[in-house]
């Protein structure tokens, strides 16, 4: 009986979740950080985030979310790791992780209308490079998980460490708070033509 408990306790701690997403179905999530790393708000934002930008107005179809495009970026990464792993090439558990780290919040750094409206928001920096500012704030808040995701997302060897570094961090959260509120408030309905609170 104490096997039993002990199991179902490893099991429970975990809590993969299955979502449907509109392109490929139902989707399996990792349990544990990925699934901590999508309920955080940095994460919930790219709900209200168009991956198509202003497209919308011209095809009202179009509505994907960068939440969307996220989520299936790592559907993506999943199958790719599988398959890899098939053909006999190691990767570990924390590299696969990290793959899927990387790729999850590949874009956390997009503003309002994506890249129609990039340089509106933080003008010299470029959404790869705010991406890299959330992901680093993230980083201190999950002491240092997703260090091996952001080598990998920068494609370098080491990181700098910002925790340590006032200046970084004051940027990095006037960026970040100037992000996020333009992203709360209510221009993203300005240009919507079906908004009901024109």
């Amino acid at each position: 009986m104490k096997t039993k408990s002990v199991i179902c306790s490893m099991i429970s701690s975990k809590k993969d979740k299955i979502i449907n997403d509109p392109i490929y179905g139902f989707i399996t999530l990792d349990g544990g950080i990925i699934t901590k790393l999508i309920d955080h708000p940095y994460f919930q934002r790219l709900r209200r985030i168009s991956q198509l930008g202003l497209s919308y107005l011209v095809y009202p179809g179009a509505n994907h979310s960068r939440f969307q495009h996220a989520i299936g970026c790592m559907h993506l990464m999943t199958k790719a790791i599988h398959q890899i792993r098939k053909k006999g090439h190691s990767i570990s558990e924390k590299e696969s992780e990290a793959l899927k780290i990387a790729i999850l919040l590949h874009d956390i750094g997009h503003g309002p209308f994506s890249h129609a409206l990039e340089n509106s928001i933080a003008t010299g920096l470029s959404h790869e490079d705010i991406s890299v500012l959330f992901m680093k704030k993230l980083n201190n808040e999950f002491n240092g998980k997703l260090s091996l995701a952001i080598k990998i997302f920068n494609n370098t060897q080491n990181i700098e460490n910002t925790e340590n570094d006032n200046e970084s961090n004051k940027a990095a959260d006037k960026i970040i708070t100037k992000n996020i509120v333009f992203c709360l408030s209510e221009n993203e309905n300005v240009l919507n033509p079906y908004s009901v609170t024109r």
